[in-house]
C-alpha cells in the first residue's frame, strides 16, 4: 500500500516525531534528491532517509555543517 503523501510532508511528520522523542530535529534535501531527517542531538546517530522513490530507511550517520552552513553527512553503517 502506497501512501498518497509528498516526501516533504512525510519529512515533516518524521521530524515532528523526532522532536517529540529527542527535543529537536530538522530535515534537509541532499544533492542526490534524498531527504534526511536528522535529530539534533549528537547522541542520536540515526538519520531517517526518505529516498526519491518514497521509501524510508534509517542509517547510522555522522552529521555536521560545513563552512557555508550546508549539511554534510557520512554514513557509518
Amino acid at each position: 500500500m502506497k501512501l498518497q503523501i509528498s516526501r516533504e510532508k512525510l519529512a515533516d511528520v518524521i521530524m515532528h516525531a523526532s522532536q517529540q522523542a529527542w527535543g529537536e530535529a530538522g530535515w534537509f534535501k541532499l544533492a542526490n534528491g534524498d531527504i534526511i531527517v536528522a535529530p539534533g542531538k549528537d547522541f542520536v546517530p540515526d538519520t531517517f532517509i526518505i529516498r526519491t522513490d518514497g521509501s524510508v530507511i534509517t542509517r547510522k550517520t555522522e552529521r555536521w555543517l560545513d563552512e557555508e552552513n550546508r549539511m554534510q553527512i557520512r554514513y557509518i553503517d
